[in-house]
């Protein structure tokens, strides 16, 4: 990314939120010499009880691969992350870039969280419900003492097991966006749609640590 810039603030941590939408995935790529790893970019949700807040969270490396392979839509995730803003372009409903009076490309300050853990939870009914219709997992794959649950076990593995070709369009549950398929690499990190701007979010996460942080010291004591 460039014209990027830490935001000064520690480790964020985001327990129970949920994958919001599709996972958009940018295959490593090298430009000027400088090689650039796999990603992949997380639109998850979180519930506070009285709104939902949006964010965005990034894997890289074979992190990212294995988020691809596992992070349907609604399934559960707890992740320890750092976040990272930068100048992005704004772009209309077409897809172009918006410009002002003077004819200067429209830029935005975004923000997306590296993780740097993460921990898998809970998948959503919807999404289990849907891949039972569709044949993709088998009815009785919760249950220990029924073959089903041992198939499935064999095609998790499986799943891990695929690795990402050039030309594949899709990975896992991703979608595939290329370097060369947009003008500036920046442009991958598309905005959730959510009314819950950068610096809000930031509010919001950094009031959510704090309460996390004194429920772990009751809990404790």
């Amino acid at each position: 990314m460039r014209n990027g810039r830490a935001i000064g603030m520690a480790s964020t941590t985001f327990a129970g939120v949920r994958v919001a939408g599709q996972l958009t995935y940018v295959p490593e790529y090298t430009k000027d010499d400088k090689t650039t790893k796999a990603r992949c970019i997380i639109p998850v949700y979180m519930n506070n009880g009285h709104s939902t807040s949006m964010f965005r969270l990034m894997a890289q490396g074979e992190m990212a691969a294995v988020c691809c392979k596992s992070l349907s839509i609604g399934k559960a995730i707890d992740a320890i992350a750092e976040p990272y803003s930068y100048q992005a372009f704004i772009f209309n409903e077409h897809g172009g870039r918006m410009k002002d009076i003077t004819n200067r490309a429209l830029q935005t300050t975004k923000t997306v969280f590296i993780i740097k853990n993460i921990i898998f939870g809970e998948e959503a009914v919807k999404t289990i419900t849907a891949e039972i219709a569709t044949g993709h997992r088998p009815m009785n794959w919760h249950d220990p003492s029924h073959p089903d649950y041992h198939t499935w076990a064999t095609i998790l593995k499986q799943r891990q097991k695929t690795v990402f070709n050039v030309g594949d369009r899709s990975f896992g549950y991703a979608r595939v966006v290329l370097a060369q398929d947009i003008h500036d690499i920046q442009d991958v990190y598309v905005e959730p749609k959510s009314e819950c701007k950068p610096s809000m979010c930031t509010k919001i996460v950094l009031m959510f640590n704090k309460l996390w942080s004194k429920f772990k010291r009751q809990k404790s004591t």
